[in-house]
């Protein structure tokens, strides 16, 4: 996908678009949020550059929400919570939702 809905590059398009008026732009707002995003990044080294600019984050949440959406239609009587998770994964990735482990889906889902 390389739409700006993308899991992928919807944050990152985000940022692009910022620096992007940041150049263009005597705009001291704009420079300030730049500004607030590198700081908050330059603060957390460890991390993964994605996870420092926060730039997965809202992904991250819609698919956990699809997933929890998932298990609603898939959830019946009897049925145990790791059994459900692994019939929310496969459904999942069958549907093209990026999909953790049947773990992390349980984790989700409970």
């Amino acid at each position: 996908m390389s739409d700006e809905t993308s899991i992928t590059c919807a944050a990152a398009v985000s940022l692009l678009k910022l620096i992007d008026r940041v150049e263009e732009s005597a705009d001291p707002n704009a420079s300030r949020e730049l500004a607030r995003r590198n700081r908050l990044a330059l603060q957390q080294p460890e991390r993964r550059v994605s996870a420092a600019f926060g730039l997965f984050a809202k992904a991250i949440r819609a698919r956990d929400d699809a997933l929890r959406s998932l298990a609603q239609e898939r959830r019946r009587d009897g049925i145990s919570l790791p059994d459900l998770a692994r019939e929310v994964r496969r459904e999942a990735v069958k549907r093209g939702i990026s999909a953790p482990s049947s773990k992390h889906v349980r984790r989700i889902i409970e």
